[in-house]
């Protein structure tokens, strides 16, 4: 949830998650991991016209939400729990956001279901979304529209 202010160059699913037990005489070695990572890597299409009032209703959802407990406060993420959303091809696609909101097939990883969200809502915090990685990408100013998430 914090952020930036945490960031230790982790992305979800590459660095690997283990629990570590050590033995006395013990001569095993840690397998090599990917290496911290402090780039974003924002994805996005040109042709989305965003509908301001949609973002920073969006925003106002992702606070009330608690979207940032796992995908980071503002879209800032550390990489764990969940994925950078602003790097996300599931988030870039609308219907397969809209998809994962209210079926959730990734349950099993931790994935809430957010059922009583309206397609109006799931739209909004789809607009966020997609603001904060052109945020990110340099193609959108951060205070075009509120890129910190906050609850009503």
């Amino acid at each position: 949830m914090l952020g930036r202010y945490a960031d230790r160059g982790w992305k979800y699913n590459a660095q690997p998650r283990r629990l570590l037990t050590f033995a006395l005489g013990g001569k095993a070695r840690l397998p090599k991991t990917a290496p911290a990572d402090f780039q974003v890597r924002a994805v996005d299409d040109p042709k989305l016209v965003l509908d301001e009032a949609a973002v920073k209703r969006g925003a106002r959802l992702y606070g009330a939400n608690m979207c940032h407990a796992c995908h980071g406060a503002g879209l800032n993420n550390t990489g764990v729990p969940g994925p950078d959303l602003r790097e996300s091809g599931v988030a870039l696609d609308y219907q397969a956001f809209s998809q994962l909101l209210s079926e959730g097939p990734l349950m099993e990883r931790g994935m809430p279901r957010f059922e009583t969200l309206s397609d109006a809502d799931k739209r909004a915090l789809w607009s966020y979304i997609r603001a904060g990685a052109r945020v990110s990408l340099g193609k959108r100013k951060a205070n075009d529209a509120p890129v910190k998430a906050t609850a009503f």
